[in-house]
């Protein structure tokens, strides 16, 4: 039987929505009956998501501990016209006075209301109130059900705060002074971020003291946390966690909270369901307050809840939520809270029941995962949920998956969890632990065996698991994993049949069919062939990778035959693909999308749908003793119809013949990279590349195009990399101040930039560089870095994206001679590109072309660095939109801007460190033109030219590294060891030099520390740096006085396994390696402090209050 309250809203909401008589006033925007519109995107987009996460929630086996599937019955009522109110304040209370018959008693209930009105700052809230109402009488009800609860009307009840954070805060608010103390769990041993995590606003207006699980029983230990509070002294002490999985003990902590005058507030948002269950302690006879969110074990709908016995109290909470808080409740929200604890009153022997079977499925949830070789973090459970600890769990790397990546393999299956820190876990990032939980699958009605299967898939999967370490960009290692395919889908099967043998409430199954959701439903089909469409940003050099063929070079509407082959080589499916062009697609960004065309037999198209989705997600193993590799994606994989098709296609493949076994005609394994290419070079019969080698020439020193200038203007000039150029004007501290307070102009046109075109350009960059060029949006730039083919570096240089296929390359003045013909060689198929395949050749060929002398087309390079540089360009652009642009442009960014009509590239990047800085590639013939008005302009801001000097302190301070110095110097550094690890993408399936690249840099030999020092005596390039025991760990690689006071800065190259504390004082031996000879006498070493890697934020602010000083 329905409950009064759903009637009653039921009632009110077939009233509130009759049809509306015609008239002008009476037509929404857009209005129709049904609430949707057939031509409304958003509308067909909601209910696609709605379905899609429908099918979702009964495919896959969700153990989150704060989600379970709320009771259809409230869901209902949630959603109601009760959402256009507003109901700020509080209902009058005597309107509930003698039962909830009242509010049921639609004639009487109105005649009372209309005597006594209410509390709430809106009129024509009555229905409201009476919803309201009814929610507090049945929450206090179920409370007073309790062993140790008062009676009902003793309880008070607020259900307006919207979630559980905003609850705990109003009830601080209402209880607390600013500054007071509080004594709460730690948030990494299970505390919850609203209990005064230093990331949460409690955090900031409370003095928190945390305290912790004991580190041998990893149980909480009452006498420390009664140390604490007698210590501290706080105001408020709150029990309660998102992440411990044991009942607290309210008693005690009620006995130490009065030993020391502090206040008890319970957060039981995880435990409330079990509490109101009568499965764990009620902590309302010992609490102050309780808080607790209705949508986690109590299987409700979204909202809070925030309980006392204390009339005072009650009344400083109603008013910290409204006005304090927030502004109006969710009044459709709190109907269906009411329904669901009318329901657990009326029911209460079934509810009970249900959260026993919670507490006993996670019992045996925890000794299969036990049995599995899991280690339960805090020795076990008596709650709802387990906690995982991975450092202990061992895949077959022999290593540990952390908590994110093994949360992802899971969601990959179907198992649906979530990652969680861990006592002794330095942050959240770096989380070891999974937290699992029962309640949702306990109310599909799982059973014993099945938790026993899920424990036993998770172990296969996660064992299976090949766990490694790859660079971020913040310099931190982040944990990745590959599992063989097999295995995967093996998982996948077995979740999904596990799920499907659960029911799911409230679900049409005819219309969650498996031939509705079929991605190849509507795919067209010729010759016995399904068409299968394959769109993204890198489609192309995706199918490149997974075919045999070679994809990257078919033009608009090409056809080619390959195959489709595993991990081991192994046929897939024969396939026809085509390259059907490129279009805009706003989802994929500037760079729109490419789509292609793969058509396999009828009979394999679901294998290769699945094998393409595999490929796209990025976690199947594709050669076994190299985990990084992976496809590049991701693209999206469907059934392509035959309106999408041009006739061209179609013709073309009506007139291929695919092979019925694999055939050297189909498979070309000199091409770059496909899966499963290592299992068949034996049928390469070319004859192997020579090596590629390089003799500099003995030319003179060459002259920049503004060489004279720079002489009329007391350049100091010296040789560097084959060029005369100016080391400095006049004090390189001055020019270096200039950089960090104003700006400085550097001739940097020494170095040479190369063009690279055609449609095959971005494929052969993806080949010849170590960083993904595939990433760039046109207009864009990024650092990278070429390497040889025995891993050796060639050059680091900058990659700028000015069109689709057309890219711009700068690299260092010294090597660009080498670098230019080791291009052209490569391009040519003259060289040996790869030590295992020595007849390997990349995608091509492209347009090389060195833009010093192009015609219209040439370029040089000068840097502008400082923070006045965008305000001085920005005075000298013609337009006011080139002006808007530079000042939304960030780092890596290209503007095309002109100043006077000359054409300038500006790129928003640099060697300096500055947050601000171009680099301006101008046509030969205006360089000296751009250089004056730039200087002309910037002359009352301070701007002055800078010689290389400069340009070397500014980089040294900055920490960045120089070719021939830290990088391939005499420390013979990798781009991995000066920490960009990251530039060097290794999950790519191949680029020149990748494979010696890892074998040489894993494990990682040397770092580099930056070190700052003050004085005369300073620590030059060689010099010796000593550890704490005065024993050599590493070599200064780079030195520079920064300013007038002496003070200096210098990189060296340490060991790796060094790891001296940020701001720590060491001393560096003054003298080379081959000099020293044991312990230095302190006379002979100079102090110096270990810096961050790269300067801080806060450094770099600093950086111009210093040298204005």
């Amino acid at each position: 039987m329905r409950g009064a309250l759903q009637v009653a809203v039921r009632q009110l909401h077939r009233a509130a929505v009759r049809p509306i008589a015609a008239s002008p006033t009476a037509h929404f925007f857009a209005y129709s009956q049904s609430g949707t519109s057939s031509d409304s995107v958003v509308a067909s987009l909601v209910e696609q998501s709605r379905t899609h996460e429908m099918r979702r929630q009964r495919d896959e086996l969700v153990l989150i501990p704060s989600e379970s599937i709320c009771y259809p019955e409230c869901e209902d009522l949630m959603a109601s016209c009760f959402g256009n109110i507003y109901a700020e304040g509080q209902p009058d209370l005597r309107l509930s006075r003698v039962s909830p018959a009242l509010a049921t008693d639609d004639a009487l209930f109105h005649a009372w209301h209309r005597r006594l009105s209410d509390g709430r700052f809106y009129r024509g809230c009555g229905e409201a109130d009476r919803v309201e109402l009814l929610a507090k009488y049945y929450i206090a009800k179920a409370f007073s059900m309790l062993a140790g609860s008062p009676s009902a009307d003793q309880i008070h009840a607020n259900v307006q705060a919207l979630s559980g954070s905003p609850a705990n805060l109003a009830i601080y608010s209402a209880l607390l002074n600013y500054g007071d103390n509080m004594l709460t769990l730690n948030l990494s041993h299970g505390g919850h971020l609203s209990h005064g995590s230093p990331f949460n606003v409690s955090g900031k207006l409370y003095h928190v003291t945390q305290y912790s699980v004991d580190p041998k029983t990893r149980l909480l230990n009452y006498d420390e946390i009664r140390t604490l509070a007698h210590e501290t002294k706080p105001a408020i002490i709150v029990g309660g966690a998102s992440a411990y999985p044991w009942d607290w003990d309210w008693r005690t902590l009620r006995t130490i909270a009065d030993e020391v005058g502090a206040l008890l507030h319970a957060d039981v948002c995880h435990l409330a369901g079990l509490i109101v269950g009568g499965q764990l302690k009620n902590p309302l006879p010992y609490a102050d307050t309780v808080m607790f969110t209705t949508h986690k074990t109590l299987m409700g709908p979204r909202g809070s809840v925030i309980v006392t016995k204390d009339k005072d109290i009650a009344k400083k909470i109603d008013n910290s939520v409204f006005p304090g808080m927030q502004g109006g409740p969710h009044v459709n929200n709190i109907a269906g809270i009411a329904r669901m604890f009318e329901m657990i009153c009326n029911n209460r022997d079934a509810y009970c029941q249900l959260q026993r079977r919670v507490l006993d499925n996670t019992s045996i949830f925890a000794e299969a995962l036990r049995a599995e070789g899991f280690e339960l973090e805090y020795q076990g459970t008596e709650t709802h949920m387990v906690m995982l600890d991975m450092k202990k769990f061992r895949n077959r790397s022999g290593n540990a998956l952390d908590g994110e990546t093994a949360s992802r393999l899971l969601e990959n299956v179907g198992i649906v969890v979530n990652k969680n820190t861990l006592p002794g876990d330095a942050t959240a990032a770096d989380s070891s632990g999974l937290r699992v939980a029962a309640p949702w699958i306990t109310q599909r009605g799982v059973t014993a065996d099945q938790i026993k299967d899920l424990a036993r898939i998770m172990r296969e999967l996660l064992s299976s698991a090949v766990g490694f370490q790859v660079w971020a960009p913040s310099g931190d290692e982040k944990c990745r994993a590959r599992v063989p395919y097999a295995q995967l889908q093996k998982s996948r099967q077995e979740v999904l049949a596990l799920a499907r043998s659960l029911p799911y409430p409230k679900l049409d199954e005819s219309k969650f069919a498996d031939s509705l959701f079929d991605p190849l439903r509507d795919a067209f089909t010729v010759k016995g062939l399904t068409a299968i469409s394959v769109r993204g940003e890198k489609a192309r050099l995706a199918l490149d990778q997974a075919l045999t063929c070679n994809v990257s070079s078919l033009g608009e509407n090409d056809v080619a035959c390959g195959f489709l082959l595993d991990a081991d080589g192994e046929l897939i499916s024969p396939a026809i693909v085509s390259n059907l062009g490129w279009s805009h697609n706003a989802a994929c960004g500037d760079n729109g999308e490419e789509r292609m065309a793969v058509f396999a037999p009828q009979e394999k198209a679901d294998d290769v749908r699945m094998w393409l989705d595999a490929l796209s997600d990025g976690y199947v193993e594709l050669v076994r003793d190299d985990p990084y590799l992976k496809v590049d994606g991701p693209f999206a994989v469907t059934g392509l119809q035959e309106k999408d098709i041009p006739m061209a296609v179609v013709s073309a493949v009506t007139g291929l013949t695919l092979p019925g076994s694999l055939d050297a005609n189909n498979m070309d394994v000199n091409k770059a990279f496909f899966v499963g290419q290592h299992a068949h070079v034996q049928r390469n019969k070319a004859e192997a590349l020579p090596t590629f080698t390089y003799t500099p020439g003995d030319g003179d020193l060459k002259q920049t195009v503004l060489h004279d200038w720079h002489e009329r203007n007391g350049g100091e000039m010296v040789g560097f990399g084959g060029w005369r150029m100016p080391v400095k004007y006049g004090s390189i501290a001055d020019e270096h101040r200039a950089v960090r307070t104003s700006a400085a102009l550097f001739d940097v046109s020494h170095m040479s930039a190369v063009g690279v075109k055609g449609p095959q350009a971005l494929a052969f960059l993806e080949t010849t560089l170590a960083n993904t060029a595939a990433r760039l949006i046109d207009n864009e730039g990024q650092y990278s870095y070429m390497i040889r083919e025995d891993g050796t570096a060639l050059d680091d240089l900058y990659v700028y994206r000015l069109a689709r296929d057309n890219f711009m390359l700068v690299f260092n003045a010294a090597n660009f001679e080498r670098d230019f013909a080791w291009l052209n060689a490569v391009n040519e198929g003259r060289v040996c590109v790869d030590l295992e395949n020595p007849t390997k050749r990349v995608p091509g060929p492209v347009e090389i072309k060195e833009l010093r002398d192009a015609g219209s087309d040439s370029l040089l390079d000068i840097a502008f660095q400082g923070p006045k540089s965008m305000e001085v360009l920005q005075r000298l652009v013609d337009t006011p939109e080139q002006r808007e642009d530079l000042a939304t442009g960030v780092l890596n960014t290209i503007h095309h801007i002109t100043m006077k009509g000359v054409p300038v590239i500006a790129a928003r990047t640099g060697y300096t460190g500055e947050s601000v800085g171009y680099e301006l590639f101008v046509h030969p013939d205006e360089t000296q033109n751009v250089w004056d008005m730039i200087l002309n302009e910037g002359k009352r801001d301070g701007v002055v030219a800078a010689g290389l000097g400069a340009r070397d302190s500014a980089r040294i301070e900055a920490g960045f590294p120089l070719f021939g110095h830290e990088l391939e110097g005499p420390e013979q550094l990798s781009l991995t060891e000066a920490d960009y690890g990251y530039v060097s993408r290794l999950h790519r399936p191949f680029y020149i030099g990748r494979k010696p690249y890892i074998e040489r840099t894993h494990p990682r030999r040397k770092k580099l520390v930056r070190l700052k020092g003050s004085g005369r005596k300073t620590a030059r390039e060689g010099h010796v740096v000593l550890n704490e025991q005065g024993e050599p760990v590493g070599t200064v690689t780079s030195f520079a006085f920064c300013d007038d006071d002496f003070n200096f800065y210098a990189i060296a190259a340490v060991d790796a396994q060094w790891t001296p504390e940020t701001g720590a004082t060491i001393r560096i031996a003054r003298m080379t390696k081959d000099k020293f000879k044991g312990p230095v006498n302190a006379s002979r070493t100079v102090e110096m402090e270990v810096l961050t890697r790269f300067p801080t934020p806060e450094e770099k602010e600093a950086w111009a209050k210093h040298y204005n000083a």
